[in-house]
């Protein structure tokens, strides 16, 4: 029987999770990505808002593109869940700070 020996070095300021054996290849998962962007939402209120992003193409950077979330989310991670659904990059957040990574969009603010 072979060793396999791995070393995983996160060089993000945020935990991430990650899945190294047995997993189903997620083209949304933060791994496939080497840009990211962040959010600090510190001093606003998250109870049960709506809220959208706006961000554009790395291919058409000068156009603005809003996604608009409609319901009102009661938690940070609801508004990670919710952005995550939008297909335009991984998220996650360490306090109020929410984290994009996508190498196929760029992040510019969250609207609360």
């Amino acid at each position: 029987m072979e060793a396999i020996n791995l070393k995983v070095t996160n060089n993000t300021n945020v935990e991430l999770p990650i899945s190294i054996l047995g997993t189903i290849q997620n083209p949304n998962s933060f791994s496939n990505y080497n840009k990211s962007y962040d959010f600090d939402l510190t001093g606003e209120v998250l109870n049960n808002v709506v809220f959208s992003i706006d961000y554009s193409s790395v291919s058409s950077p000068s156009t603005t593109l809003t996604y608009f979330f409609n319901n009102p989310i009661p938690t940070i991670q609801g508004y990670v869940d919710a952005l995550n659904s939008a297909g335009i990059g991984f998220f996650t957040y360490n306090g109020n700070i929410i984290y994009m990574f996508s190498n196929d969009y760029i992040g510019i603010s969250i609207k609360i």
